[in-house]
């Protein structure tokens, strides 16, 4: 089928350049060109590329806002939004919010999250003081 497809494009694509070959002016030529083309490969109904893709119903773009909503990143996110680390947050502070809203997941999951929010400027890592225990705190930017 693909390769039906692709005669079909090489055979419109050579009978489209010589339908336009007496067209002077190449700004204009170029134009009819595209239109023959694609008159051409109309009538010869060539299926879409994504022929696979189902096109019955047309995509919601509340789908994409909904299913990007999940996963830790989105967790975290959605505290930063909430005012969570208004105030630095250890890392138990942090899994235990996540876990009041059933969230359980281990410190590791979370890591790489908390370090690209940093790098978006969205969250700050604090050290602790010398003298304190070593755990890190994060807050707002």
């Amino acid at each position: 089928m693909v390769e039906n497809r692709h005669a079909l494009m090489r055979r419109a694509a050579r009978d489209a350049e010589e339908i336009v070959r007496s067209v002077k002016e190449p700004a204009l030529r170029k134009v009819a060109y595209e239109r023959v083309f694609a008159r051409l490969l109309e009538e010869a109904a060539v299926p879409p590329q994504n022929a696979e893709r189902s096109q019955s119903r047309p995509p919601d773009p509340e789908a994409r806002k909904r299913k990007a909503k999940s996963g830790p990143m989105a967790w975290l996110t959605d505290m930063v939004t909430e005012g969570f680390f208004k105030k630095p947050k250890t890392a138990p502070e942090i899994l235990a919010k996540l876990r009041e809203s059933d969230h359980h997941l281990e410190y590791s999951a979370i890591t790489g999250q908390l370090h690209s929010l940093c790098v978006q400027h969205i969250l700050r890592r604090v050290s602790a003081p010398r003298g304190e225990a070593k755990r890190a705190t994060w807050v707002n930017w």
